[in-house]
């Protein structure tokens, strides 16, 4: 019989919002809107790396446009200190071709910031993938 605890509770989950506009990074804490372990928030993805590596959260919610450095070079980054690092770009851009882009830099999905609503979901779908 197989157990029905497969997968990590989205309680358990340490999870970090990377976005330079802090109004946008409120917006993404309340579609969380979850019960979390703990919510870390960076301004870009230089605070990003460093934080990663002190806290390393289940997952990474992470902006593309940022100053200092831009969220896809960010992801490669964090990839290459840690391959398993679950990194979801969101972004004002609904383009196909970001999502590509994003796949080809280690990213594990990718939301347009318009489907906000789906942070749920999505936290839910990697946390029965844990």
């Amino acid at each position: 019989m197989e157990s029905a605890h497969t997968h990590r509770s989205p309680e358990r989950l340490k999870i970090m919002i990377v976005e330079d506009n802090e109004k946008v990074r409120g917006l993404i804490r309340y579609a969380l809107s979850g019960d979390f372990e703990s919510i870390i928030e960076c301004a870009d993805g230089a605070d990003a790396l460093e934080t990663y590596m002190e806290h390393h959260p289940d997952l990474v919610f992470m902006d593309i446009q940022m100053p200092r450095l831009d969220g896809l070079s960010a992801t490669r980054l964090l990839r290459e200190y840690d391959p398993s690092a679950k990194i979801h770009i969101l972004t004002d851009y609904d383009e196909d071709v970001l999502g590509t882009v994003a796949e080809a830099v280690g990213a594990c999905g990718y939301t347009s910031k318009v489907n906000l609503h789906e942070l749920g979901m999505i936290v839910s779908q990697y946390a029965d993938r844990m």
